[in-house]
């Protein structure tokens, strides 16, 4: 019975591993790209795709702005109302292209916000990359 259940375990470990290709350090965070996907970096934005599925991912300065009026002007950059507080991140949602989309405003290091914006918002992959950011 522990042999197949250690078989069990080693099996599931293996085929969640080959999901992802590599993990891809961009400088100021690294983030695990999935395999089929691309990603490049414009230098200040890093974006991840793989057919209409694109996830964009910046790290930036707040400067002397609190992580609530960093949130709110995204959200109104990207045409969004409806920027919700949660705990110690905010979340949005906007159109793009016609296409429902999410952002994340999140503060993993002080005096930085991460921005986080996929289209569509709704496939469990983008999560699962979004969970695996690391910011150095």
């Amino acid at each position: 019975m522990r042999r197949l259940f250690a078989l069990s375990a080693l099996l599931l470990l293996l085929l969640s591993s080959t999901a992802f290709g590599a993990r891809r350090d961009f400088g100021k965070f690294s983030v695990d790209v999935p395999k089929g996907w691309s990603a490049d970096s414009d230098g200040s934005r890093v974006t991840l795709m793989k057919g209409r599925m694109i996830m964009e991912i910046e790290l930036a300065s707040r400067g002397k702005k609190s992580l609530d009026t960093i949130a709110k002007e995204v959200a109104r950059q990207y045409g969004s109302r409806d920027c919700e507080d949660i705990e110690d991140y905010y979340v949005f949602t906007y159109t793009e292209d016609g296409v429902e989309s999410f952002g994340r405003v999140s503060a993993p290091k002080k005096g930085m916000y991460l921005l986080v914006l996929m289209t569509p918002h709704d496939n469990d992959v983008m999560f699962d990359i979004e969970e695996s950011i690391r910011v150095k």
